[in-house]
């Protein structure tokens, strides 16, 4: 039987690996106004940190997630994070 330090070590690797594997499948694309759009769902510090220089904002999913560190690693580089908007179409009654 496994002790609890050894359960939380093998999930601690396992959202290690996940992690890794989202970064890996990471797509940062230039649109054509000079940011970015970032399609990431997790956005993280190492995602800001792989943003090219002088990039002044960049664009995220809507669901997206910031984490802290990631809001304050682009606020200390100058890069404003805007939120896609969802095109949300309303039906209208009569």
């Amino acid at each position: 039987m496994q002790t609890r330090s050894q359960i939380d070590e093998f999930i601690e690797r396992i959202v290690r690996e996940v992690i890794r594997r989202l970064h890996l499948e990471s797509n940062i694309q230039t649109q054509t106004t000079g940011d970015h759009f970032v399609s990431e769902r997790l956005i993280t510090a190492a995602t800001i940190a792989a943003i090219p220089q002088k990039t002044l904002s960049i664009t995220v999913a809507a669901k997206a997630i910031v984490t802290p560190l990631a809001r304050d690693e682009a606020r200390d580089r100058g890069i404003k994070i805007e939120r896609q908007r969802c095109a949300i179409s309303r039906g209208t009654s009569t």
